[in-house]
Order: structure tokens, then C-alpha cells, then sequence
């Protein structure tokens, strides 16, 4: 059997808990509701909660789908599914750097502000990622975090500082 498609199907059903634990248990716990504007507050995060949850059913279906194809082919074969060099707790590894990012951010954000903890944590994730042109990275990470400002401060009136 295929551990590479099992460890997606187990990531996407993590995705799948982690998206309602945000939108019925944290959202509704820590960002209050406002009736002044049109808009809730809660609506970009409880947006980004459900497309976090489709991305992890999307990725258990997919996984699921693309195990039982490896495993018909390996017995059409008559062959035993190899395991990619990737699997196990290495294949773990990026998505553990990931989430250590992230959560380095929301305590970089806490203690700095947005304007120290954005561009690090661009920096860090396209790394991470695999880009390799520091300048790309140097300039990604500024302008993103200089347009994201823009857009929180200008467009929805909700300070980052």
C-alpha cells in the first residue's frame, strides 16, 4: 500500500478538523461581532475556515481515489507498492516547519507588530517552499506585506499595527 497517499488523506482529514474547530469553536470565541458595518468581522475568517476545510476534503478525496488506483496497479503488476523516500516522520517535516512558522508569527505579531513579523514570515514560507533568489524573496516578502497593509488599513479600516 502506498504511504504517501495515506499521509494525504490523513493530512486532508486533519485540515477537515482544524477548519471547524476554527469556524464553530475559535472564530466564534475570539473575534467579537459588530454590527456597525456591512460586514462582520467574522466573515474573512470564518471565509478562510471553510476554504481551509474544502482544500483538506478535496485533498481526502483525491489521496483516497489515487490509493486505490496504486494499489489495482500494484496487483495488476503482481508487484508490492514501493513507499516514496519521502514518507514517514521526514514527510512530516515541511509541514511541521510550516506550522512552526505560523505560529512563530502570531508571537512575532503579538510582541512587534505586523510590519516585523509579515515579511519574515513571507520570507520564511517561500523558502520553505522552495524559492531560491534571495532578491525575489527580499521583494516578495515587502511588497506583499506593504499591499496586505493597504488593503487591512485603507480598504477594511482594521489596524495591523
Amino acid at each position: 500500500m502506498n504511504n504517501h497517499h495515506t499521509r494525504d488523506a490523513l493530512i486532508g482529514a486533519v485540515l477537515i478538523v482544524a477548519a471547524l474547530t476554527l469556524y464553530f469553536v475559535l472564530i466564534p470565541g475570539y473575534v467579537a461581532e459588530n454590527q456597525i458595518g456591512a460586514m462582520s468581522p467574522r466573515f474573512f475568517p470564518r471565509f478562510g475556515a471553510v476554504l481551509i476545510g474544502i482544500g483538506g476534503l478535496v485533498l481526502v478525496i483525491l489521496s483516497l481515489g489515487n490509493l486505490k488506483r496504486a494499489v489495482g496497479q500494484a496487483v495488476a503488476d503482481g508487484e508490492q507498492a514501493t513507499q516514496p523516500a519521502d514518507s514517514g516522520l521526514a514527510g512530516l517535516a515541511k509541514p511541521g516547519l510550516i506550522t512552526a512558522a505560523l505560529a512563530g508569527f502570531v508571537v512575532l505579531f503579538q510582541m512587534l507588530g505586523y510590519m516585523y513579523a509579515a515579511p519574515l514570515l513571507i520570507a520564511v514560507l517561500m523558502v520553505l517552499f522552495g524559492a531560491k533568489n534571495p532578491l525575489q524573496i527580499v521583494l516578495v516578502s515587502i511588497a506583499t506585506t506593504g499591499v496586505l497593509y493597504v488593503v487591512f488599513s485603507y480598504g477594511l479600516n482594521l489596524t495591523l499595527v
